[in-house]
């Protein structure tokens, strides 16, 4: 019981502290039924990387919108997400490395 609780906390403890440092990029894919021309707007004016493709969904026409961001900055992404299209499906997924693309400027020395 000791080994399995420890082992237990250890990962909790180690999944809190890699959520604190932020360190590593994900990639965010958004699909939606509704209008994407202001969401891509909103993430390019942010100066975040957008890709976007016509695709078809269960129910019709959507847009999915693949966008590569720093970790640190999930959360302002999905505010913009939740602001332009509030029903929007979106998936958040880590990447183990990325090459190149279009990152926002980081402010300051912490970025």
């Amino acid at each position: 019981v000791a080994y399995a609780g420890g082992f237990a906390m250890g990962n909790f403890i180690g999944i809190l502290i890699e959520e604190r440092m932020a360190i590593g990029a994900v990639v965010i894919r958004v699909i939606t039924q509704k209008d994407a021309t202001e969401l891509i707007g909103c993430l390019k004016k942010g100066g975040y990387g957008v890709t976007h493709v016509d695709a078809q969904g269960t129910l019709g026409p959507v847009k999915v919108i693949f966008t590569i961001i720093k970790r640190k900055d999930t959360e302002p992404v999905l505010d913009m997400i939740r602001s332009c299209n509030p029903l929007a499906f979106y998936t958040i997924e880590d990447i183990r490395s990325v090459r190149e693309g279009v990152f926002p400027i980081s402010k300051g020395i912490n970025g």
